[in-house]
Protein backbone atom coordinates (compact mmCIF):
# COMPACT_ATOMS: atom_id res chain seq x y z
CA UNK A 1 0.00 0.00 0.00
CA UNK A 2 1.34 3.45 -0.90
CA UNK A 3 2.55 5.56 1.98
CA UNK A 4 0.12 8.32 2.86
CA UNK A 5 1.45 11.86 3.03
CA UNK A 6 -0.07 14.24 5.55
CA UNK A 7 -0.19 18.01 5.85
CA UNK A 8 2.57 19.64 7.89
CA UNK A 9 1.38 20.40 11.43
CA UNK A 10 3.76 23.31 12.13
CA UNK A 11 2.67 26.97 11.95
CA UNK A 12 4.74 27.60 8.82
CA UNK A 13 2.14 25.56 6.94
CA UNK A 14 -0.95 27.30 8.37
CA UNK A 15 -3.18 29.53 6.27
CA UNK A 16 -5.65 32.30 7.21
CA UNK A 17 -8.85 31.53 7.28
CA UNK A 18 -14.48 16.18 26.89
CA UNK A 19 -14.38 17.53 30.36
CA UNK A 20 -13.18 21.11 30.72
CA UNK A 21 -9.60 20.73 31.87
CA UNK A 22 -8.04 23.90 33.25
CA UNK A 23 -4.90 24.79 35.19
CA UNK A 24 -3.57 21.23 35.51
CA UNK A 25 -0.42 19.25 34.75
CA UNK A 26 -0.88 16.55 32.13
CA UNK A 27 1.03 13.96 30.14
CA UNK A 28 0.16 13.69 26.45
CA UNK A 29 -0.28 9.93 26.28
CA UNK A 30 -1.69 8.89 22.89
CA UNK A 31 -2.13 11.44 20.08
CA UNK A 32 -4.09 10.61 16.92
CA UNK A 33 -6.34 12.20 14.30
CA UNK A 34 -9.98 11.09 14.39
CA UNK A 35 -13.36 12.22 13.12
CA UNK A 36 -15.25 13.95 15.95
CA UNK A 37 -18.96 14.78 16.25
CA UNK A 38 -18.70 16.79 19.48
CA UNK A 39 -19.84 13.94 21.69
CA UNK A 40 -22.96 13.32 19.62
CA UNK A 41 -24.06 16.97 19.70
CA UNK A 42 -23.46 17.38 15.97
CA UNK A 43 -25.08 15.54 13.08
CA UNK A 44 -21.81 15.60 11.16
CA UNK A 45 -18.24 14.92 12.19
CA UNK A 46 -15.10 16.97 11.63
CA UNK A 47 -11.44 15.93 11.60
CA UNK A 48 -9.80 16.57 14.94
CA UNK A 49 -6.59 15.99 16.85
CA UNK A 50 -7.40 13.70 19.76
CA UNK A 51 -5.04 13.88 22.74
CA UNK A 52 -5.36 11.44 25.63
CA UNK A 53 -4.20 13.56 28.57
CA UNK A 54 -3.13 11.70 31.67
CA UNK A 55 -3.80 13.53 34.94
CA UNK A 56 -2.02 13.51 38.30
CA UNK A 57 -4.44 10.94 39.74
CA UNK A 58 -3.68 8.49 36.92
CA UNK A 59 -6.96 9.03 35.08
CA UNK A 60 -7.05 9.94 31.40
CA UNK A 61 -9.22 12.58 29.74
CA UNK A 62 -9.78 12.64 25.98
CA UNK A 63 -9.42 16.09 24.47
CA UNK A 64 -10.38 16.90 20.87
CA UNK A 65 -9.09 19.86 18.87
CA UNK A 66 -10.89 20.55 15.59
CA UNK A 67 -8.58 20.66 12.58
CA UNK A 68 -10.77 22.01 9.79
CA UNK A 69 -13.53 20.91 7.46
CA UNK A 70 -14.45 17.31 6.67
CA UNK A 71 -14.60 18.40 3.02
CA UNK A 72 -10.89 19.24 3.11
CA UNK A 73 -9.25 16.85 5.58
CA UNK A 74 -9.42 13.27 6.82
CA UNK A 75 -7.30 11.18 9.21
CA UNK A 76 -4.80 8.82 7.60
CA UNK A 77 -5.52 5.11 7.94
CA UNK A 78 -3.34 4.85 11.06
CA UNK A 79 -4.50 8.19 12.48
CA UNK A 80 -1.00 9.65 12.70
CA UNK A 81 -1.50 12.21 9.91
CA UNK A 82 -4.08 14.60 8.50
CA UNK A 83 -4.56 13.97 4.79
CA UNK A 84 -5.90 16.47 2.26
CA UNK A 85 -9.02 15.25 0.44
CA UNK A 86 -10.22 18.63 -0.84
CA UNK A 87 -8.83 21.92 -2.06
CA UNK A 88 -7.18 23.12 1.17
CA UNK A 89 -3.41 22.79 1.33
CA UNK A 90 -2.70 24.34 4.74
CA UNK A 91 -4.26 24.26 8.19
CA UNK A 92 -6.42 27.26 9.04
CA UNK A 93 -4.78 29.43 11.70
CA UNK A 94 -8.06 29.85 13.53
CA UNK A 95 -8.88 26.19 14.14
CA UNK A 96 -8.51 24.79 17.64
CA UNK A 97 -5.63 22.49 16.69
CA UNK A 98 -3.64 25.40 15.25
CA UNK A 99 -4.20 27.42 18.42
CA UNK A 100 -3.05 24.47 20.55
CA UNK A 101 0.13 23.84 18.55
CA UNK A 102 0.86 27.57 18.44
CA UNK A 103 0.75 27.64 22.25
CA UNK A 104 3.10 24.65 22.36
CA UNK A 105 5.70 26.48 20.29
CA UNK A 106 5.35 29.64 22.39
CA UNK A 107 6.02 27.47 25.46
CA UNK A 108 9.25 26.16 23.94
CA UNK A 109 8.41 23.14 21.76
CA UNK A 110 10.91 23.24 18.85
CA UNK A 111 9.02 23.95 15.63
CA UNK A 112 11.55 22.07 13.53
CA UNK A 113 10.58 18.87 15.36
CA UNK A 114 7.02 19.16 14.02
CA UNK A 115 6.35 17.52 10.65
CA UNK A 116 3.13 15.77 9.59
CA UNK A 117 3.18 13.00 12.22
CA UNK A 118 1.23 13.87 15.36
CA UNK A 119 2.90 11.14 17.43
CA UNK A 120 5.86 13.52 17.92
CA UNK A 121 3.84 15.01 20.79
CA UNK A 122 3.39 11.74 22.68
CA UNK A 123 5.15 11.83 26.04
CA UNK A 124 4.99 15.62 26.37
CA UNK A 125 4.58 16.72 29.97
CA UNK A 126 3.02 20.14 30.33
CA UNK A 127 0.71 22.49 32.17
CA UNK A 128 -2.52 23.40 30.39
CA UNK A 129 -4.94 26.27 30.92
CA UNK A 130 -8.06 27.65 29.27
CA UNK A 131 -8.05 30.98 27.45
CA UNK A 132 -10.79 32.95 25.76
CA UNK A 133 -11.44 31.64 22.26
CA UNK A 134 -10.97 34.05 19.34
CA UNK A 135 -14.09 35.45 17.70
CA UNK A 136 -14.95 33.58 14.53
CA UNK A 137 -17.01 35.51 12.00
CA UNK A 138 -19.89 33.63 10.43
CA UNK A 139 -20.09 31.05 13.21
CA UNK A 140 -23.51 30.86 14.87
CA UNK A 141 -23.46 29.15 18.24
CA UNK A 142 -26.34 26.87 19.07
CA UNK A 143 -28.05 27.87 22.33
CA UNK A 144 -27.70 25.54 25.29
CA UNK A 145 -30.68 23.46 26.33
CA UNK A 146 -30.77 25.29 29.67
CA UNK A 147 -30.64 28.69 27.96
CA UNK A 148 -27.45 29.78 29.69
CA UNK A 149 -24.75 31.80 27.98
CA UNK A 150 -21.14 30.74 28.43
CA UNK A 151 -17.77 31.94 27.25
CA UNK A 152 -16.06 29.96 24.52
CA UNK A 153 -12.57 28.86 25.57
CA UNK A 154 -9.61 27.00 24.14
CA UNK A 155 -7.33 24.61 26.02
CA UNK A 156 -3.70 25.63 25.48
CA UNK A 157 -0.26 24.85 26.87
CA UNK A 158 1.32 27.62 28.94
CA UNK A 159 4.32 25.69 30.29
CA UNK A 160 6.31 22.65 29.19
CA UNK A 161 7.73 20.53 32.00
CA UNK A 162 9.44 17.95 29.82
CA UNK A 163 9.76 17.37 26.09
CA UNK A 164 8.95 13.86 24.76
CA UNK A 165 12.56 12.99 23.96
CA UNK A 166 14.12 14.37 27.16
CA UNK A 167 15.34 11.98 29.84
CA UNK A 168 15.11 12.39 33.57
CA UNK A 169 12.22 13.35 35.80
CA UNK A 170 11.13 16.26 37.91
CA UNK A 171 7.76 17.61 38.97
CA UNK A 172 5.36 14.71 39.29
CA UNK A 173 2.00 14.41 37.52
CA UNK A 174 1.76 10.66 37.02
CA UNK A 175 5.26 10.73 35.63
CA UNK A 176 5.31 14.41 34.66
CA UNK A 177 8.78 15.94 34.85
CA UNK A 178 9.81 19.56 34.97
CA UNK A 179 12.00 21.15 32.34
CA UNK A 180 15.67 20.60 33.05
CA UNK A 181 17.25 23.30 35.14
CA UNK A 182 20.40 25.12 34.16
CA UNK A 183 22.33 22.46 36.08
CA UNK A 184 25.60 24.25 36.70
CA UNK A 185 27.27 27.64 36.61
CA UNK A 186 29.06 26.94 33.34
CA UNK A 187 25.83 26.20 31.51
CA UNK A 188 24.13 29.26 32.96
CA UNK A 189 27.03 31.48 31.90
CA UNK A 190 26.84 29.95 28.44
CA UNK A 191 23.14 30.75 28.23
CA UNK A 192 23.72 34.29 29.47
CA UNK A 193 26.13 34.79 26.59
CA UNK A 194 23.72 33.37 24.00
CA UNK A 195 20.82 35.51 25.19
CA UNK A 196 23.02 38.62 25.33
CA UNK A 197 24.08 37.94 21.74
CA UNK A 198 20.44 37.66 20.66
CA UNK A 199 19.52 40.88 22.48
CA UNK A 200 22.44 42.77 20.97
CA UNK A 201 21.29 41.72 17.48
CA UNK A 202 17.64 42.58 18.13
CA UNK A 203 16.10 45.90 17.21
CA UNK A 204 14.62 46.64 20.62
CA UNK A 205 13.11 44.44 23.35
CA UNK A 206 12.49 40.74 22.66
CA UNK A 207 9.18 39.14 23.65
CA UNK A 208 9.66 36.32 26.18
CA UNK A 209 7.46 34.08 24.04
CA UNK A 210 9.79 34.53 21.06
CA UNK A 211 13.09 34.27 22.93
CA UNK A 212 12.91 30.49 23.30
CA UNK A 213 12.68 29.94 19.53
CA UNK A 214 15.46 32.48 18.92
CA UNK A 215 17.69 30.60 21.35
CA UNK A 216 16.81 27.32 19.63
CA UNK A 217 17.83 28.78 16.26
CA UNK A 218 21.02 30.32 17.67
CA UNK A 219 22.09 26.98 19.22
CA UNK A 220 21.83 24.97 16.00
CA UNK A 221 24.18 21.98 16.21
CA UNK A 222 24.63 22.34 19.99
CA UNK A 223 23.90 19.19 22.03
CA UNK A 224 22.20 21.36 24.68
CA UNK A 225 19.91 23.04 22.14
CA UNK A 226 16.60 21.73 23.53
CA UNK A 227 17.68 22.31 27.12
CA UNK A 228 18.73 25.86 26.28
CA UNK A 229 15.45 26.75 24.56
CA UNK A 230 13.51 25.59 27.63
CA UNK A 231 15.72 27.46 30.09
CA UNK A 232 15.28 30.64 28.05
CA UNK A 233 11.53 30.52 28.74
CA UNK A 234 11.83 30.26 32.52
CA UNK A 235 11.17 33.37 34.61
CA UNK A 236 13.79 32.50 37.22
CA UNK A 237 16.51 32.37 34.55
CA UNK A 238 15.31 35.55 32.81
CA UNK A 239 15.16 37.38 36.13
CA UNK A 240 18.78 36.51 36.99
CA UNK A 241 20.56 37.57 33.80
CA UNK A 242 22.53 40.74 32.97
CA UNK A 243 19.55 42.35 31.20
CA UNK A 244 16.17 43.83 32.04
CA UNK A 245 13.12 41.55 32.26
CA UNK A 246 9.64 42.87 33.11
CA UNK A 247 7.82 39.56 32.97
CA UNK A 248 6.92 39.93 29.30
CA UNK A 249 9.91 41.35 27.45
CA UNK A 250 13.69 41.08 27.71
CA UNK A 251 15.97 43.99 26.79
CA UNK A 252 19.50 45.23 27.28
Amino acid sequence: MAKESGVGLGPSGYVEGGGLLDNVDVVWDKVRFEMFNYGGRSASAVPALKVDMKLEDGSTVEQYFSAGSAADWAPSSDGTKLVSIGNARGINKGCNMAILIGSLIEAGFPEDKISDDCTVFEGLQAHVVRVKAPERKGIVRQPRADGREYEQTNLVVDKIHKLPWDKGSGKKASGTGSAPEAGDDDFEEKMFGIVMEILSEADGPVDKKKLSSLVFAKMKGDKDRNKGSQIAFKDDFLSSGPWNFDGEKVKL
